[in-house]
C-alpha cells in the first residue's frame, strides 16, 4: 500500500473537518483499492516469472535436443568410419597374404636360379673354343670347386 502526502492530507482534512465517518470509509476503500492493485501487480510478476521460467525450460530443451542430434550424427559417422576401417584392414590382410605368396614364389625361383648359376660357374669361359667350356675333364672339376667366376685362364 502506498501512502502519499495527498492521501494523508485528505484523511486529515476529513477527520478535522468534521467528516470522520466519510474519511474512514474513503480510507477503507482506498486501502482496498491499493491492496487490489498490489495483488494484481504481484500476480503479473508471478506470471512474468512463470513465463521466463518456461522460456528457460524451452531453451534448455532445445539445447538438449541439439546435443542429442549431434550425438546421433557422430555415432553414425563413427560407425561408418569403423566400417571403412574394417574394409581397409581386410584389404591389407589380403595384400599381405598375396605378398607372402608372391615372396615364397620368388624365393623358390631365386633358389632354382641360384642352383643353376652355381652349376654353370665352372663352365663359364669367354673363349668359344676353350676346352674347359664342357665339364668333362679333371680341370673343369677343379674349377667347379673353385667357384670364382668366369674362367679367363683357359687354354685353347
Amino acid at each position: 500500500m502506498e501512502i502519499t502526502i495527498d492521501t494523508i492530507l485528505n484523511v486529515a482534512g476529513l477527520i478535522f473537518g468534521g467528516g470522520a465517518l466519510g474519511g474512514l470509509l474513503t480510507w477503507k476503500f482506498t486501502r482496498r483499492k491499493a491492496m487490489a492493485d498490489a495483488e494484481t501487480a504481484e500476480a503479473e510478476a508471478e506470471a512474468k516469472k512463470a513465463e521466463a521460467e518456461q522460456e528457460r525450460q524451452n531453451y534448455y530443451q532445445q539445447i538438449i535436443d541439439d546435443i542429442s542430434k549431434d550425438r546421433d550424427y557422430y555415432k553414425q559417422e563413427r560407425d561408418e568410419l569403423r566400417g571403412k576401417l574394417d574394409n581397409v584392414f581386410d584389404e591389407l590382410r589380403e595384400l599381405k597374404k598375396t605378398g607372402e605368396e608372391e615372396r615364397a614364389s620368388l624365393r623358390t625361383t631365386i633358389d632354382t636360379l641360384t642352383r643353376r648359376v652355381d652349376s654353370m660357374i665352372p663352365l663359364l669361359c669367354f673363349n668359344k673354343e676353350c676346352q674347359m667350356r664342357i665339364a668333362t675333364n679333371e680341370t673343369c672339376a677343379a674349377n667347379k670347386k673353385r667357384k670364382g667366376g668366369p674362367q679367363t685362364d683357359c687354354t685353347v
